[in-house]
């Protein structure tokens, strides 16, 4: 009976490592990937202060409600240059707007009217009036990123700390939202040994620099840092959603 009940043993516990409960993170993220971006806000508002996410949920809340934001600009962009018999560029606007939010509301079916009348009228017309001048569009353009936030006096000194004191020390600063702090007190680590725990740590700390620097639109730095995550793993979902949407607004930034 003994060596029955041992392989059950082994596969119920199999059974319930499989089974187990994705964090809200996991959950937002997860979310964030299939363009559920309202489900994913609200399970990210549901994580109360001082849990051990609440920084990285705030993080990824701010650059999550950044891209509706400039996803519904962009189609009330679209709107207003359909409204002017500008087509092409009311086209455009919906086209990035889904890139940038793929769910948005509207964007799909005006992009599909506005690309009929494209091809019913076969090229621009004039204003029946006659009248010619153009339309300032809009751009939403954020502050940019001013740099890392400068922290107290000593925590960003890099000591020759290493193993479970060095994780626990940076895990702390991370949960206080101190990222640049953690990826300096991790850089000279990471660079002598080899360390599961560091490398998780630094591949959320530059998760958590990319979704600052993006929510305050500095798109270049969100963009370098998110390519920093897909180095370390190359299957990061999250980091190839928020390239595609920095790509999108950066393009539509060009004159």
């Amino acid at each position: 009976m003994r060596a029955v009940r041992a392989p059950c043993a082994i596969l119920g516990l199999a059974a319930l490592v499989a089974c187990r409960a994705p964090s809200p993170i996991e959950k937002a993220a997860d979310l964030t990937g299939a363009g559920a971006l309202p489900r994913a806000l609200a399970v990210l508002d549901h994580i109360p202060p001082g849990a051990e996410d609440y920084a990285e949920a705030r993080n990824l809340a701010e650059a999550l409600e950044r891209r509706i934001r400039i996803a519904q600009r962009l189609v009330q962009e679209g709107l207003d240059l359909r409204a002017e018999r500008r087509d092409e560029a009311a086209r455009r606007c919906f086209v990035w707007a889904r890139s940038i939010w793929p769910e948005v509301p509207a964007a799909g079916d005006l992009l599909v009217a506005t690309e009929a009348r494209l091809a019913a009228l076969s090229g621009p017309r004039p204003a029946a009036d006659g009248r010619t001048g153009t339309v300032q569009r809009t751009r939403t353009v954020l502050p940019w990123f001013d740099g890392a936030r400068p922290a107290p006096a000593g925590e960003t000194e890099t000591r020759d700390e290493t193993g479970a004191k060095l994780v626990d020390r940076a895990r702390r600063l991370l949960q206080e939202g101190r990222v640049d702090a953690v990826l300096v007190l991790l850089e000279k680590h990471r660079g002598v040994t080899a360390d599961a725990d560091v490398d998780r740590l630094w591949r959320s700390a530059l998760r958590n620099r990319a979704l600052v620097a993006y929510s305050r639109g500095d798109l270049q730095a969100a963009a370098q840092a998110w390519r920093g995550v897909l180095d370390l793993d190359p299957a990061d979902g999250l980091a190839r959603v928020y390239l595609a949407a920095i790509r999108a607004e950066l393009g539509r930034r060009e004159p």
